[in-house]
């Protein structure tokens, strides 16, 4: 009940989240992250840099790179 209470809370935040795998691809998106990305399929298997290359957003790479460099804590993008 627990898992499902956390997915079901996953999907719906407001905000998009992913959870990634240390060589960077990611395991599991919302759809929020989905929408903000502007994919309608899964991107579950996927990096984020490739997704953001392809959808002609890769300024947005440098700032993922510091991320999750340690540079930095937390990035808010505009949905």
């Amino acid at each position: 009940e627990r898992n499902i209470a956390l997915e079901t809370a996953f999907q719906a935040a407001p905000v998009g989240m992913a959870v990634i795998d240390r060589r960077g691809r990611i395991l599991s998106g919302n759809r929020c992250l989905q929408s903000i990305l502007g994919l309608d399929g899964t991107i579950e298997g996927r990096s984020l840099t490739s997704i953001l290359n392809a959808n002609g957003i890769g300024h947005n790479s440098e700032v993922l790179a510091s991320l999750f460099g340690g540079a930095l804590d937390s990035v808010e993008f505009e949905h």
